[in-house]
């Protein structure tokens, strides 16, 4: 039977740690996964995960890639990341604008659990999973986009 538990640094290493991908902390102690060149995304993309929260009971999940979109298509970026968003669930795609003078801005991935009443490791696991899936279903399906 599953056991529901607090969400935890272990938890989450633990999680990774079975799924056999390397992986790296960040000075906040956060988990970055770099995946390799896709060549039906033709780019790379990280995954991070991230402990938020008062009680570091929030997992927030982000996704990126090394696609960077030039101003001229950030109107079309904004359209496709709507319609992902319209006809998929999660995670949440966006056009990251850094700065609105810069010739190029980001399109990123994010979804948040709030754990605040647990989770088994079955779930979290599945989550994980799921969100690196169609995060890289995502940067495949823009591909196709004249972005």
């Amino acid at each position: 039977m599953a056991v529901v538990r607090n969400l935890t640094r272990g938890l989450v290493e633990d999680i990774l740690d079975e799924s056999g991908l390397r992986f790296f902390r960040d000075n906040d102690g956060d988990w970055i996964i770099r995946m390799s060149y896709d060549d039906e995304a033709n780019c790379e993309y990280d995954f991070y995960f991230i402990l938020g929260g008062k009680n570091h009971d929030i997992l927030a999940l982000r996704g990126s890639s090394d696609r960077r979109v030039s101003k001229a298509k950030w109107p079309a970026a904004m359209f496709f990341c709507n319609e992902w968003n319209k006809d998929r669930r999660w995670p949440k795609a966006c056009l990251s604008i850094g700065d609105v003078d810069a010739p190029f801005a980001k399109l990123s991935l994010e979804y948040d659990y709030d754990l605040e009443q647990g989770v088994t490791k079955e779930q979290l696991d599945d989550w994980i999973t799921v969100f690196m899936f169609t995060s890289r279903d995502f940067w495949r399906w823009i591909n196709t986009k004249d972005v």
